[in-house]
């Protein structure tokens, strides 16, 4: 699999627009700058990943090497946190989406 770039993770988005309004955040150059982090921290992530996978791929080729298991993503409505280095912590959730309908049939019935 190809490494990602910053251009790659954009265009799957759609574009800059649809990539900063998916993280709730609009084309003003600070919120640029936010993109710009959150999309360093994909980035990293992606680095992450590729560095357990080779170490997990050394240890199986080892003799009575145990097996190790990549650390999972944070769960849909968990908060993550990227350091922006000096200190700064720049926080932001993914949201899932859910509705609710009540209606005639809708509520639960008692046994």
């Amino acid at each position: 699999m190809p490494k990602r770039t910053r251009y790659s993770i954009i265009k799957s988005y759609g574009g800059r627009p649809n990539f900063q309004a998916s993280f709730g955040l609009k084309m003003t150059p600070e919120d640029i700058e936010e993109g710009n982090t959150i999309l360093d921290a994909l980035l990293e992530n992606d680095d992450d990943e590729e560095q357990e996978e080779r170490q997990s791929n050394s240890n199986s080729h080892q003799k009575g090497a145990s097996k190790q298991t990549p650390k999972p993503a944070a769960a849909p409505g968990k908060n993550n946190s990227t350091s922006t280095g000096g200190g700064n912590v720049v926080e932001y959730a993914f949201i899932g989406y859910a509705e609710v309908v009540e209606g005639p049939g809708s509520g639960s019935k008692k046994a």
